[in-house]
């Protein structure tokens, strides 16, 4: 009697792979098991087997050592080309070719091996678990780093960039036309959205609005005080 089973390893880190054997006849019987873990520092593959000669147990670690600024990196195996990743925030899911391949580390930041060379190669960031009050300016790239090279990808996020919803209502209490422009401390431009709703960044402790509407223009002053990872909303009276 012959039995094989077996589970390939992923590629994402915390994939196990196992595969065991048993081979009965002739009056002896045989066995064999190994089991692989995949880690964003390395492979680990572990093994087993029982015969007539005896039994015997084997264990490897494969990764690799990389290194890019004043970071360095214990990664798994570099076979072709690396990217470095950084956002600036920890535990930020990172994607290769659609497919999860880590999150960044107390740093920001996240190497990911196994890039091919001289190719199109598209890494991405999961904002699902952003802060509130994050702001990127771009959640994918798309690199082609040299031969047994590594390339920076930057996702910077920035938090506290001073963000806020503005509720803005006219003095009858009705919000102002969707479509108006408004600027904020005579600087920064914006349209106004459905019921009055806007969203602005570079907001300080005390701000002053002028909004011009079909009616006419308006004023409004309000102030601003930053609430970690919640957004925060703000009605305003433009009078």
């Amino acid at each position: 009697m012959i039995a094989d089973v077996s589970k390939p390893l992923g590629e994402e880190p915390g994939s196990v792979g196992w595969r065991a054997s048993f081979n009965q006849g002739g009056g002896s019987t045989e066995g064999s098991a190994a089991v692989s873990y995949r880690s964003s520092h390395g492979r680990a593959d572990a093994a087993v087997g029982s015969s007539i000669s005896g039994a015997t147990a084997t264990a490897q670690f494969d990764g690799a050592i990389a290194t890019m600024g004043s970071g360095i990196f214990l990664t798994d195996r570099i076979e072709d080309s690396f990217a470095v990743v950084e956002t600036g925030l920890p535990g930020v899911g990172v994607l290769y070719e659609n497919r999860p391949i880590g999150v960044t580390d107390a740093k920001g930041r996240l190497l990911v091996p196994g890039l091919r060379a001289y190719q199109r190669n598209k890494i991405a960031i999961e904002t699902t678990n952003l802060p509130v009050d994050a702001d990127v300016s771009a959640t994918q790239d798309v690199v082609a780093p040299a031969d047994r090279t590594g390339v920076r990808v930057d996702f910077r996020v920035r938090t506290n960039v001073g963000a806020a919803v503005l509720v803005l209502s006219g003095p009858d209490g009705q919000p102002l036309e969707v479509g108006s422009h408004a600027s904020i401390n005579g600087r920064q431009d914006f349209v106004i959205g459905y019921d009055g709703r806007a969203y602005v960044e570079g907001l300080g402790q005390k701000n002053a609005l002028v909004a011009q509407t079909a009616k006419g223009s308006c004023q409004a002053s309000f102030g601003y005080t930053p609430k970690a990872n919640q957004q925060v909303v703000i009605p305003v009276v433009c009078r």
